[in-house]
Parts: structure tokens; sequence; C-alpha cells
């Protein structure tokens, strides 16, 4: 029973998501995740009751809660390394506590927005700092690890569209109930400690985004280009935080990336367009999401193509990879059908001639109509004008009882060539010749009678 109702449940929320037009969450194995650790590269505190002093390069940070005496602790992480577009599955900030408060105490965790430098921070020099996404910790009394959860707003530094992305300026550690009347005081160790082991750091355990490579036309004949367009993909789309009210697609715009391009074949050299100088690098821009590059081969064979990003730990960024398979077009067109419109043409009407072709190697090059009116002694030619895989051509009206022969002939890129049979069709005489024979015939008949019946009388 348990089974049916869980089926159930599953099978609505698929249905749910099919409806809204919402890509389900791949759920990813613990291969794909990465863990990061991140020592502090700034840090300091500013103290309202020394408004213009500053405090960087000290081995203790304070945090306090005090009439007009309030002080907040700041520190910056470089996770420039983590490229855009990461799914951040946890993010924490670490500070020790060395000297604790006379009571337990909550204390806030705000993203900066505004630029700031530890040797010259102070009160009156305090960054911005908004509580968007907000995070807190309980503070004890006793020393010892405290920690804020801060996966919402490293996910916000990483996310892949530049538009709902925040520039990462590091944090303010404040206590949530300032201007106490009892002084509440703490402090943390800094950068600076020379106890290494508690340091501030920064764990983060994200999922890479990826480079995702399409080939135009995977059976590549052998001195011709292919395209190729390389993409920056989340693995399975960045969830921007629902107060944006917008589901992120996967793709990433955020932050230019250097791809390095190869083949493992020999001959086989990409470029910026068919024909352009051979690159091994291009660029994906900041505010693209792609880049189309060009591929050439000589050699008979299958081959696989890679995309990496440049810059980034091997594991920080998921390579692509497509197989291309190089021939030698020795295979024509396929005249799939000819038809002609109208079947039995009249005197003086226009003969539509339609075929439809196919070409799996180099590609239809030209089309030629063929007909002859003197049973095949000549012929006379046109070019078939395309429509998709549809050919057209118009041979002239002609003299009724006349007989045309036609056939379409194919030919691709590579001087392969493919004929149709050829086909009969008889134009005949329209309704009006007829009655206007009759119509004589039928007046000499009556010119006879009247000759002979004067003749007798």
């Amino acid at each position: 029973m348990r089974k049916k109702i869980l089926f159930s449940i599953m099978f609505s929320a698929v249905l749910t998501l099919m409806v809204l037009n919402i890509p389900a969450l791949t759920v990813h194995g613990e291969q794909d995740k990465v863990a990061a650790v991140f020592q502090a590269s700034a840090d300091s505190y500013a103290d309202q009751e020394n408004p213009n002093s500053s405090h960087g390069g000290v081995e203790l940070l304070k945090v306090r809660s005090s009439e007009a005496g309030n002080a907040r602790t700041y520190v910056f992480f470089n996770i420039s390394t983590i490229p855009p577009g990461a799914s951040v599955l946890r993010a924490k900030l670490f500070l020790y506590l060395s000297k604790p408060p006379a009571s337990n105490r909550t204390y806030l965790c705000y993203h900066l927005t505004s630029a700031w430098d530890e040797g010259s921070l102070a009160w009156s020099k305090r960054p911005e700092s908004t509580s968007t996404f907000a995070a807190s910790s309980i503070v004890p009394t006793t020393p010892g690890w405290v920690v804020w959860d801060v996966t919402d707003q490293v996910q916000k530094f990483l996310n892949g569209i530049e538009e709902y992305a925040w520039r990462n300026l590091g944090w303010e550690i404040l206590d949530g109930s300032e201007n106490s009347p009892v002084s509440q005081e703490a402090w943390f160790l800094s950068r600076e400690s020379l106890e290494q082991d508690k340091r501030p750091f920064l764990t983060v355990e994200f999922i890479p985004p990826k480079l995702n490579i399409t080939v135009s036309n995977p059976l590549l004949v052998s001195g011709e280009w292919a395209g190729i367009t390389i993409k920056r993909l989340s693995q399975d789309g960045i969830l921007v935080i629902r107060g944006d009210r917008i589901f992120k697609q996967d793709w990433i715009s955020f932050g230019s990336t250097i791809v390095k391009l190869s083949t493992s074949s020999r001959t086989g050299i990409f470029s910026l367009s068919p024909g352009g100088e051979p690159v091994d690098r291009v660029e994906i821009r900041n505010g693209e999401t792609q880049i189309v590059v060009y591929y050439y081969d000589t050699s008979v064979g299958d081959y696989m193509i890679s995309a990496v990003a440049e810059g980034y730990s091997p594991d920080y960024y998921v390579e692509g990879s497509a197989w291309i398979t190089v021939i030698v077009d020795t295979y024509p067109p396929q005249i799939v059908n000819v038809s002609r419109s109208p079947d039995s043409p009249v005197m003086g009407e226009v003969i539509k001639v339609s075929a439809w072709i196919t070409d799996v190697g180099t590609g239809v090059k030209e089309v030629i109509l063929y007909y002859s009116t003197d049973g095949g002694a000549s012929w006379s030619r046109i070019t078939m004008s395309r429509l998709a895989d549809r050919y057209d051509a118009y041979i002239p009206g002609q003299n009724a009882f006349t007989e045309v022969l036609f056939y379409v002939e194919a030919s691709d890129k590579n001087g392969n060539t493919a004929k149709s049979e050829v086909a009969k069709v008889s134009v005949r005489a329209p309704e009006w010749v007829f009655l206007t024979v009759a119509a004589l015939i039928l007046i000499m008949v009556v010119g006879l009678l009247l000759v002979r019946r004067s003749r007798k009388k």
C-alpha cells in the first residue's frame, strides 16, 4: 500500500513539473560534488567607540553590543577559482570564538555591497551591507567554532546570469541586538592569528558547471567544414532564489571563459570561420552563453572533439566532448520522387515538374531538369529552384499532340550525380479545338447538301 502511495506522489510531482514546464532537478552522485576550502583574504573590525581607528592586521576580531559602543567584524574570502554557474550544495563560514560573551548571543552575517580595505576600514568608513539572505548563529559562552550557513549568499555570488548575481565583497558579522545597556563582547581569531588551524575559513561544496559541444553534422565529409557550438551549462540549472520570482534556465552568461579545443585526429583543425586561420583556444565572453567554431579534417575515421575550460582546477569545470565521423563522400544524391502538374497538360499550358532530393554527404549542389520535344534528339536544360528538400522547374507550354520527354539530374558538392527515369507526357488539344473541327465539318456537310439540292433544280 505504501509503495502505491509513494508511486502516486512521484507521478503527481513529475506531471506537475511537465505542466509547469519547469525542469526536474537532476540527482547527482558524490562523484559530481567538489569540496573547496578557502582561507580569509582580508579581515578586520570596526569599533564605534573609536570611529576613526582601523584594526587591520590584528590577531583578534571584535563583535560587541553596547550603547554607543557597538563593534562589527568584517571578513572576505576570494572564491574566484569557483566558476560562475556552479550549483552550490553547502557553504559555511567558520570563525573561532576565542573570548566568548557573558551570555549567549545571536550574531548575524550580512553580505557586503561596497568595497573595503582592511588597512583603512573604520567605524566611520564602514562598507555598506544588506540583510538579504542573512545568516544567523548562536554564539555560546564557551570557546569554539561558530558557523554561519551562507549557502544562499555564495550561490548568488556564483549565479550564471549576471543580472541575478552578487559581487563578492565579503561579510559583516554583528550582534543581532546592538546597543545593549549591558555590554556584550566577543573576540574571534583573525587570519593573522598564530594558531593557524583556528584562522577564519570558508567551505563550499558545489556541483561544477560543464561545457557542452554540439556538432552541426557529426558525419563530416573529408575536406568539408562542420559548425560546432560550445555552450556553458550548469549541471542541472541553478535555481535562483524564489524571491526573485524566476527560475534560472540551464545556461551561463556571467564572466568570460577561455576554452581550449582539441581533437584526437592528427589532421583536424578548428577555426572561427570556414577556411579561416587555425585556432586552439576561443573565448566565451562575458554576457554570452556560447560560441560557434568550425572544424575541418581530411583523415577518414572516428574522432573525439574536446573542450576544456582553462584557468580552473580540472575538477571545477566539466569538459565537453563529442564524436565526429569523417568520411569520403561517394554517395550520390537520392531522388526520392518526381511529379508533374498538371498530369495531362493541354496545348500552351506550362508543366510544373517537382523533385524531392536528399543527400547524406556534402549536400546537394545543383538540380537540373532536362526536357525534349523531338523524341530525345535534343534536350533543353532548366536549373530547378529549391524549397527545403523540394526542387521545382517549369516546362514552357507546347503545341497540341506534342510528346514531351523529361528527367531530373542532381549532383552533390563532391561531384556525385544521380538521374531519374525518363518520363513522358502528351500534350492534348483543348476542347475548343475539337468543337471547332466538328463545327467546320458540319458546315462543310451542310454546304455540300445545299450544293446538291441546287443542282437538281
